[in-house]
């Protein structure tokens, strides 16, 4: 919720652990995207963003997505209860950006800070941009990771969104 009752933006930068990616369109409905007092819709150029900013596929209108994406967590990490994930996503989303070896990274996973940020595609940064990503590039050896720990887990283990 990032518009206050009155229509005012908030200070707040969530109020949910649950971070959800859904589908733009879903049996016809319309909403608008920042209704006041009411959850805030975000949106992203792909997948790979929304996973690398803490998100995970809606159980409703991605139900196909949240099952393939629960499996893989439950394989990876053990417990797979959506407030589970929602709180380990939430706690790691809150953390530290450790730097990490960026060309060690799977497929899907960014790195970066608040100026630019790469997603890794064969050991390789791709720069993220709203017009696309860039042409490959040789990384720095060490960068921040922006993707939280959790989801890269499941990326080594073959997840793909």
């Amino acid at each position: 919720v990032l518009v206050d009752a009155r229509g005012e933006p908030t200070r707040r930068r969530w109020t949910t652990r649950g971070w959800i990616v859904c589908r733009l369109d879903f049996g016809g409905r319309k909403r608008p995207v920042a209704p006041p007092g009411r959850w805030t819709a975000l949106f992203f150029s792909d997948d790979a963003a929304a996973l690398a900013a803490g998100h995970r596929p809606c159980g409703y209108c991605r139900r196909a997505d949240f099952v393939r994406f629960k499996t893989a967590w439950a394989n990876v990490h053990g417990a797979a209860r959506a407030r589970e994930m929602d709180d380990r996503l939430h706690a790691e989303r809150l953390a530290p950006r450790a730097s990490t070896e960026a060309r060690a990274l799977p497929n899907g996973a960014f790195v970066g800070g608040p100026d630019a940020c790469w997603r890794i595609e064969r050991g390789r940064g791709r720069l993220w941009s709203w017009c696309g990503y860039g042409a490959p590039v040789e990384l720095p050896r060490s960068m921040p990771l922006i993707t939280p720990w959790s989801i890269v887990r499941l990326l080594e283990a073959g997840y793909v969104m």
